[in-house]
């Protein structure tokens, strides 16, 4: 390719890796959702903020935790969750496992709506929506085809469990970073 796809353009999962190994993309700040690029917005403070303080919440499972990392799932998709927990695999071989995806929300709700349905069909067992302006983190579980069975919300004092740890920490202390 003489030069890097812009975001629209349409592709496979095996040409977007090429692109990606190749080294087209690194200007290009890019995710694959269902065959088409999308552009990633840029990053806010207080989205930084909730991710360091997510990374340090997780920490106890940090052999598992990926950060800002695009995932090979076995879907026409290689979204880029702002954290997911998914069992190491060996360097080219077979796809991603994530158990848990989240996806941290200042004002990107669009694109974090567009990948829920990518995470379901990848049987991706949790994904988080952390809403960063009303404090409240949705759970999404269950997947089911496209869709997930079950959404919860959990604000304040309500416990947030990772699956397949033994973390707990309060919704409350997700954003604990924005209200000091």
């Amino acid at each position: 390719m003489a030069h890097a796809p812009t975001a629209g353009s349409r592709m496979s999962q095996a040409d977007f890796w090429a692109l990606v190994d190749s080294g087209e993309l690194a200007e290009a700040p890019v995710e694959l959702i269902d065959g088409r690029l999308y552009a990633m917005s840029p990053q806010s403070d207080e989205h930084k903020l909730t991710i360091k303080q997510l990374m340090l919440l997780l920490g106890p499972a940090l052999a598992e935790l990926e950060v800002q990392m695009s995932l090979k799932l076995p879907v026409e998709s290689a979204p880029e969750p702002d954290l997911a927990l998914t069992r190491p695999r060996p360097r080219g071989v077979g796809v991603d496992e994530p158990r848990l995806v989240i996806e941290v929300v200042w004002t990107q709700w669009r694109e974090a709506m567009r990948k829920l349905p990518v995470y379901a069909a990848a049987s991706v067992g949790e994904c988080w929506i952390v809403d960063i302006p009303k404090r409240l983190v949705h759970v999404h579980d269950r997947p089911e085809g496209r869709e997930y069975g079950r959404t919860r919300t959990f604000a304040g004092a309500d416990v947030l469990e990772p699956p397949g740890t033994e973390i707990r920490f309060t919704a409350a202390e997700v954003f604990a970073r924005l209200d000091e």
